[in-house]
Order: structure tokens, then sequence, then C-alpha cells
């Protein structure tokens, strides 16, 4: 047996929260004060009735304060806190080493409309106490009508029911708004308004800036740029900037207006329209290994695509995804990738860029200057009329085809076997 004196052998000493030793084991508290300490994994852990001290150590938590002038610390992990009615200071307190998570404070269960801003430090009257909150990015609000504000950061903003007013400032932020009058205002960087969670139609248009009958309220959008909707047929507007326009089941209006926007429908009969700038129309079967694609971009009837019957306009760039793809562009330039899948793509005239990705692909650029790349998997690849064709079969065994440039059409030529 090996001996040891008594600092080796000697147990680590226990956790403290707030320089205090625990008080309670388990995840609830008391009608005392509390001092409650997680562990390393995800906890959820609940105080009382009194002024408790909780902290959630590693792991991605959840601490709720409850009634009393409460001190949360979330510590490492994605925590989200809550500390209920009361005087409380929630500090979402990042560990060394875990500066990339995502901490979010919450008053779902306030029953008062709350005014948070996630730029003060210092104590705020947010309508159920005067709060120190700080360290965190994301906000859920009350189900009453709140006034949420965010920070230069990315922040993720919910608003609940209620009248809510969300004013993201900087970052690329993520807003949700939750049934009634909302006002999504985005400010700068890129940012998205959500109803991802409407089983009912949705309809915005990015170019109004007065409210409108959004399907979940009468709602204002300032400064959005993506919309992201739901699964019952959906009418979504963009502006003249760079829109992403996701819609999924139903049958979905898509119109990207000015600008380069990317165009993303269901399986159901959808209409895309591109407008002015270049735009992509997304194509991303969720589970869709084995199933067809077919889409011609120069066609502007009604066509049948395999996700429905489609009306495609305006659209010059094609994005799918684990399903096999075949796609033809227009005569200009398109940019086609087909993700993963056994793709076939057409450029037609214009210089092309033609990207198959995983799976056995065939790619001919057509007349112009293209560029292929069959990336991984047994590809054929070739031009044709093109002065500077460039073709990359990626890795495995690769045929390049055609052209009267060359013997392949593709002035240059690589593969990896």
């Amino acid at each position: 047996m090996l001996a040891c004196d008594s600092q080796s052998c000697a147990q680590p000493p226990p956790p403290l929260c707030d320089g205090l030793q625990r008080t309670v084991e388990g995840i609830g508290g008391t009608d005392g004060a509390d001092v409650i300490i997680g562990n390393p994994w995800d906890d959820r852990l609940l105080g009382g009735e009194d002024n408790d001290r909780i902290c959630g150590l590693d792991g991605n938590d959840g601490l709720e304060g409850d009634i009393g002038n409460d001190r949360l610390f979330g510590q490492g992990g994605n925590d989200t806190l809550n500390g209920g009615p009361g005087n409380d200071r929630l500090d979402a307190g990042d560990l060394a080493g875990d500066p990339g998570s995502s901490d979010t404070v919450s008053f779902l269960d306030a029953t008062t409309a709350i005014t948070f801003d996630l730029r003060k430090a210092n104590a705020q009257s947010t309508g159920q106490g005067s709060d120190t909150i700080f360290g965190f990015e994301n906000i859920i609000g009350s189900p009453l009508g709140d006034t949420l504000t965010g920070d230069a950061g990315t922040n993720a903003i919910q608003g609940l029911a209620g009248n809510d007013k969300m004013t993201a400032l900087g970052g690329d932020d993520f807003l949700t708004g939750h049934a009634d009058n909302d006002t999504f205002d985005g400010g700068t960087g890129r940012d998205l308004a959500n109803f991802i969670y409407m089983t009912t139609p949705v309809t915005v248009n990015l170019g109004l800036t007065a409210s409108q009958n959004s399907g979940d309220g009468s709602d204002k959008f300032l400064g959005i740029e993506d919309v992201q909707a739901g699964n019952a047929g959906d009418t979504l507007i963009g502006n003249n900037q760079d829109n992403n326009l996701f819609a999924f089941g139903g049958i979905n209006h898509l119109e990207g207006k000015g600008g380069e926007d990317r165009l993303l429908g269901g399986v159901d009969d959808d209409f895309f329209d591109g407008g002015p700038g270049v735009d992509m129309v997304v194509y991303f079967l969720f589970e869709g290994a084995g199933a067809t694609v077919t889409v011609d971009l120069r066609k502007t009837t009604v066509q049948a695509t395999g996700f429905g019957n489609d009306t495609i306009l305006a659209i010059e760039d094609y994005d799918g995804g684990p399903q096999n793809d075949v796609v033809k562009g227009t005569d200009g330039p398109n940019t086609i990738d087909g993700g993963e899948g056994n793709d076939r793509f057409m450029g037609r005239a214009g210089d092309d860029n033609l990207v198959g990705g995983q799976g056995n692909d065939n790619l001919d650029g057509g007349p112009g200057n293209d560029i292929m790349d069959g990336d991984a998997g047994v590809d054929t690849l070739g031009g044709k009329d093109g002065a500077a064709d460039v073709c990359n079969g990626g890795i495995g065994v690769d045929k390049f085809i055609g052209g009267s440039k060359a013997a392949s059409g593709c002035e240059t030529a690589t593969s990896i076997p």
C-alpha cells in the first residue's frame, strides 16, 4: 500500500457560491436564505422565498430565484437565469476558457410588463424589482407588453405575448415576437424576424416601415433583413437589401425585390421571384438522401421540381442539399452548388461556377469560361467552347469530357485519385 501525507490525500475544498458554502443539498431551496450550488453538468436550481444565492458552475444551467433579493451566478456553459420578484443580481459569470457561451436572462414568470436593457451593468428598474444584470447575450420577456433592448453584440430577443418592442442595436440578431402587436427593430447588422412557431400563414413585407398585419398581430419591421416563417403557406417580401426569406410547409410566395437574396420554400407549390440583383433559390430536403430535385432556372412557367409545382423567376443561382439535384442554368452567369447527392448540372451560356459537392456528379459548363468543382466522388466534368474552363475533379477517379478548345473541354483539369 502506498502511503500519502495529509496534503497529497486531502480532498479538494467544496465549491463556494459568492464566497459561501452550500447550505442546501439538491436542487430546491427552502423558505430561508439558501446557498445552492450545482455540479459540473446541466442543472436546474430553484430558490425559495427568501434572499438566496445560487451558483450553476459548469454545464448549461437553469437558475430561478423566486421571491426575495437573490444573487444568481451562471458561471460556465449556456445558462438561463430568472431572478423572479425582488431586487436581484444576475451574473452570467462565464468562466475562464468559456468565453463563447451564450447566456439568457428570463422574465418568463413576470406578472408585470418588463423593461430591460442589456447595455446597462448597473441596477435598473425592470418592472419586477431593481435588478443588476450583466454578462448576458439573450433576453426572454414576459407574457405582457415588454420593452427589450439588446447591445452591440449578437442577441436573441424573445418577446412572448403582449405588445412588445424589441430593439436589437448592433450585431446579427434573432428576434421573436409571439402574438399581439410587436415592433422588430434590428438596428445595424444582419437581423432576423422569426415566425417559425406559427401554425397559420405569415405575411411580411420588409419594404414597409408602417405596421402591417403579419398574421401574428399588427407588427412593425425596422432594420430587418431576414425572415423565417412557419409551415402554413407564407408570403414573404424583401426590400432593396440582401434578404434571406425562408418558408417551409404550405404554398409559399417569396419575392426578393432588390439586393442579392436567398429564397427557400418547402415541398409544396411555391412561387419564387428574385427581382433585381443576383438571387439564389435554395432547395434543401431534410432527410432527402435519394430524392431528386429538378430545376431549370431559365424556365418562367410552372415546373415540377420534385418539391412541388414551382414558379421560379429572376433567379441566377441555386443551392442544394442532401438530395440529388438536376439543375439547368440561365444564359447568363450562374453559381450552382449541389451539396451532397449525385448531381447533374448544365450551366448553359455565361461564365458559370458549378460545385457538385459530395457524390458522383456530372457537371457541364456549356459555353463560356466556367469553373467546375466535382469535390469527392466519381465525377464527370466538361466545358464547351470556353476559352478558359477550369475543372477540378476533387477526390475520386474523375472523367473530363467534350469541348473544342481541348480534348476534355477543360483548359485546366485536376483530380485527386
